[in-house]
């Protein structure tokens, strides 16, 4: 609940208009026991759960067999915990300070060994970088994001739920 005001604040801030609604993935598939996906995104969602294999097993029954399942998170780099916690939250303000927890940001490497757990197979990996043009950087937004090869503070991971 707490993410969600905090997302609430941002999206006020940021001039979107967004309902938000707090709902664990335990408590949908309880809700929706038939209901199933092709392609399950969580993002900038994994950092903020309370149990991340939790999480990921809840993934896997979302998604159908052969379905995608994206996330976008941050790195557990001390890169990603100066941009994107310190400098974002305390210095650039340009996210809410105690967004994030840097002890919950996850390393793709670790995702690929958890999401086989459950069988999730993470194989296409991204990296994201925030743009920032002279107004954006007063304004204290990001511009935008571009894709890259570094994925050392934003990434994206991508893979299959493959029972075998």
């Amino acid at each position: 609940k707490k993410a969600i005001k905090v997302a609430i604040d941002h999206a006020k801030k940021s001039k979107l208009d967004i309902n938000y609604e707090c709902h664990s993935t335990s408590s949908f598939l309880k809700k929706n026991k038939r209901i199933k996906f092709d392609v399950v995104i969580a993002s900038e969602v994994i950092e903020h759960v309370e149990n991340r294999l939790k999480f990921l097993s809840d993934l896997s029954k979302i998604v159908k067999d052969n379905g995608l399942v994206i996330l976008t998170t941050l790195n557990k780099s001390i890169t990603s915990a100066i941009f994107g916690k310190f400098l974002a939250e305390n210095f650039l303000k340009i996210i809410p300070q105690g967004s994030h927890d840097i002890e919950k940001f996850v390393a793709p490497e670790t995702l690929v060994k958890e999401g086989k757990k459950f069988n999730i197979y993470f194989d296409d990996l991204v990296g994201f970088a925030p743009t920032f043009t002279i107004s954006s950087f007063f304004k204290r937004k990001i511009h935008s994001f571009k894709t890259t090869s570094y994925p050392i503070v934003n990434y994206g991971i991508a893979g299959l739920k493959i029972n075998q």
